[in-house]
């Protein structure tokens, strides 16, 4: 009992000297002081949430679709378990989302426009050039852009949102990467920033963006995010896999690998960079949908299971701009056929303005862009991701079930069984001229 006294004493001693060192603070004047050491302890919190958040997320199981189920850590304490173990992304409509306002944009590029852009971070996809835009805008207003970069880290290739701060850094965001972003402590980095006052650009997916907004739990002005129109995305394990497969026939270590280079044209046209076995650096360029990974990507087989009951999917957008392709462009704009400015071959892309914080960050760089008001109506009509979730095919078990128990390999054997004619076209397409298949598309299309 006199222990117990005594300890109990020592809480009350405590406290009287804490609340005689705060009495201190009021009588000083310094409560400035005070209000900054209290931050600065909030920040080193946040820098070891940081560190943790790169040192102790790693998976360890996955479930028969290559999905992670469980984490190796070292450690579990309570906060770390709150802001990485649970699941955060939302997978109901039934968090805030912004009303999409009837206020298409139409954009279109030139490498004139962007040169100086490009000499720094080299050339993007139409769509990703528009976050470009975008993300240089917000650089130069001494804010922060996190968006999705592909790397090798540790040999693996792995997909995963950074941060950048200088337009040179602009370039790890550079193409299209359909397979599922690890976010690991992006969303913590995020609030870092907001909270000492930065402004802030984040583009990802609807979920992902849905997701920050969740973890945030509150409006921050100088938060700014942009999303895709998304089609949905394959795990991250699968992608991997299909790598270590392609490095294998390669007979190299792949360094850099594009989904589309648009230097070949609109389309599935992979390029890949490479260190072959002399140590020779190679680059290959290869039709993309000639690999299990990008046609069943295309034909909606390896999607993850949440994509098909996407809430996102519609007239409803999460972010404040939305971007993406223009399919259809000279379909529902016919009175643009014939103008250089606006030209499918180069790329068009839509620009979807879903807020007054996005009408206002626009407008700082809409001189950047050949501009052309569209509606929505007029995107949605051949951009079925604006209209409702990708409908789950009936074989994508089969496919699922395949790479499950024969891995990556059993997929290319299983696109050869059941999709030959599709293989034979793309592999004769590989050798003829890019004006020969225009006119071909032509003919067909008539």
């Amino acid at each position: 009992m006199t222990k117990i006294k005594e300890k109990n004493q020592e809480i009350v001693n405590k406290n009287k000297n804490d609340l005689r060192e705060l009495e201190q603070f009021y009588t000083t004047n310094k409560v400035d002081t005070m209000f900054k050491t209290i931050e600065n302890k909030k920040q080193e919190l946040i820098q070891d949430m940081i560190q943790y958040a790169d040192e102790h997320t790693i998976p360890c199981a996955w479930d028969k679709e290559g999905n992670p189920t469980s984490y190796k850590v070292k450690m579990n304490p309570l906060v770390i378990t709150n802001y990485f173990f649970k699941p955060i992304t939302p997978i109901t409509s039934q968090e805030p989302i912004y009303n999409a306002e009837k206020l298409g944009m139409v954009f279109d590029y030139y490498c004139d426009i962007l040169a100086n852009v490009n000499d720094k971070i080299g050339d993007f996809p139409s769509s990703l050039t528009s976050f470009c835009k975008l993300a240089e805008s917000m650089i130069s207003q001494g804010g922060i852009v996190y968006g999705s970069s592909m790397q090798k880290e540790n040999g693996i290739m792995t997909v995963k949102h950074k941060r950048a701060e200088k337009i040179e850094e602009l370039k790890q965001f550079q193409g299209s990467k359909y397979v599922q972003s690890d976010m690991t402590d992006a969303f913590i980095r995020i609030r870092n920033d907001l909270l000492q006052g930065k402004k802030v650009l984040f583009s990802g997916s609807p979920c992902q963006n849905a997701a920050l907004k969740k973890f945030l739990s509150k409006e921050y002005n100088n938060l700014y995010t942009v999303e895709i129109i998304c089609h949905g995305v394959p795990n991250l394990r699968l992608f991997q896999d299909f790598i270590k497969y392609y490095e294998k026939k390669l007979g190299g270590s792949i360094e850099e690998f594009y989904f589309r280079d648009k230097s070949k044209g609109q389309g599935y046209i992979t390029k890949t960079i490479y260190t072959a076995k002399d140590n020779s650096k190679q680059i290959k360029i290869k039709p993309g949908e000639q690999f299990a990974y990008i046609r069943f990507f295309s034909k909606s087989l390896t999607l993850r299971e949440n994509c098909y009951k996407c809430p996102y999917a519609g007239e409803n957008r999460v972010a404040d701009i939305t971007i993406g392709d223009f399919w259809g462009f000279n379909d529902v704009h016919p009175e643009m056929k014939g103008n250089d400015q606006f030209t499918e071959m180069k790329g068009i892309s839509c620009v979807l303005v879903n807020s007054e914080r996005g009408l206002d960050y626009l407008s700082k760089c809409k001189n950047d862009f050949y501009l052309l008001e569209s509606s929505f109506e007029k995107v949605q009509k051949h951009n079925e991701q604006l209209k409702a979730p990708t409908v789950m095919p009936a074989i994508r078990k089969n496919v699922l079930d395949t790479y499950a128990s024969k891995g990556y390999e059993g997929l290319e054997k299983f696109y050869s069984r059941k999709f030959l004619k599709d293989r034979v076209e793309y592999k004769v397409a590989e050798y003829l001229p890019r004006d020969l298949k225009s006119r071909i598309r032509k003919m067909i299309s008539k």
